[in-house]
């Protein structure tokens, strides 16, 4: 991103600098901007976070599973780590 430290809106001193001005300005080209208004990271800055959640393996990213990985996952959460024993004996009571 070019721009890291403003938003690419005009943002409202109504809002304390968190929303865009109504009817206001705003950048030429959202995706040199990390943020578009005060408060939220621009469509391209999204794009990035949504990638690294979805896919990573990287666990700063995504802990202890990414998106992919929990849509992969068994319905019987049959995977180690996601739920404890004790969980798991009281789901299988239920279902029998």
């Amino acid at each position: 991103f070019e721009v890291i430290d403003k938003p690419c809106c005009a943002v409202s001193a109504d809002s304390q600098g968190s929303l865009c001005q109504r009817n206001g300005s705003a950048c030429a080209d959202r995706n040199t901007y990390l943020y578009f208004d005060g408060s939220h990271p621009s469509n391209a800055a999204n794009e990035i976070l949504a990638s690294k959640i979805y896919s990573s393996d990287v666990q700063s990213y995504a802990y202890p599973f990414n998106v992919k990985q929990l849509s992969d996952l068994d319905a019987d959460f049959t995977h180690p780590g996601l739920i404890s024993d004790a969980s798991r004996d009281v789901i299988e009571m239920e279902v029998q």
